[in-house]
């Protein structure tokens, strides 16, 4: 079986880094749960040239912290199923190298692939692309415009995880939301025990 994760806010802690990040540099504490929509900029007034420096400084780090029991969930997972793992991610080929160090150095010491992908013309990340080519049969993605491509162009059964900026993703047939690892992992092993996509 072959089952895929998002990196940022399903595997690392991201947003709430770049929340701090932008903070920062604004001098004022930010609400992230007003982050509505996947962009900094428009939520809270920062310009495009500010909210990407913003986050391309965040990416870039050493030390990204991951969502809790995310890594521990990973590794037991193929641990106990050996199911083939993949993360697919929005990002420039050349921060493979630093994703790849990070994620060992946060401690996932199983086999993945990592893959890296651009966006559409409409600026969806082309992740549907990748998920029918490597059949994959569970992904998942915390971005809204992500999750209904996928929908819309594979198969593939898909795991939100719940953010401000994707309340507009209800559960369905093919789609379940969760919380966090600890309310994710026991959906993901039935999965692969069962083949059973439900709660």
């Amino acid at each position: 079986m072959r089952i895929a994760f998002d990196l940022d806010d399903v595997v690392l802690d991201t947003s709430t880094e770049i929340i701090k990040e932008a903070s920062k540099r604004l001098g004022k504490e930010l609400d992230r749960e007003l982050c509505s929509t996947f962009s900094i900029g428009g939520i809270y007034g920062i310009s495009p040239k500010v909210s990407t420096d913003i986050v391309h400084t965040v990416l870039w780090r050493d030390y990204i912290p991951p969502l809790p029991y995310a890594i521990d969930c990973l590794n037991l997972l193929w641990m106990t199923q050996r199911c083939s793992i993949y993360f697919i991610s929005n990002k420039h080929q050349d921060i493979y190298e630093h994703d790849m160090k990070l994620l060992k150095d946060l401690g996932l010491y199983i086999p993945f692939t990592l893959l890296l992908v651009g966006k559409a013309k409409n600026g969806t990340p082309k992740k549907a692309e990748i998920i029918t080519q490597k059949s994959i049969e569970l992904f998942v993605e915390d971005r809204s415009d992500t999750i209904l491509d996928i929908l819309a162009n594979t198969n593939c059964n898909i795991i939100t995880m719940d953010k401000p900026w994707n309340r507009d993703i209800q559960s369905g047939d093919r789609v379940l939301r969760v919380k966090d690892w600890l309310e994710l992992f026991p959906l993901v092993m039935k999965f692969t025990l069962t083949g059973e996509f439900k709660r």
